[in-house]
């Protein structure tokens, strides 16, 4: 919980910072990779 709880915030700040939904989308798919990856 406290990973996602850094994260969200970075999120928000990609998604404010008006690059795309993309970007925001990768970011988010990398953070769950590398929670898939913790859990291994």
């Amino acid at each position: 919980m406290i990973g996602y709880k850094n994260h969200y915030p970075l999120t928000l700040a990609t998604y404010a910072y008006g690059d795309s939904q993309r970007t925001v989308l990768e970011e988010w798919i990398s953070f769950s990779i590398a929670k898939a990856h913790e859990r291994l």
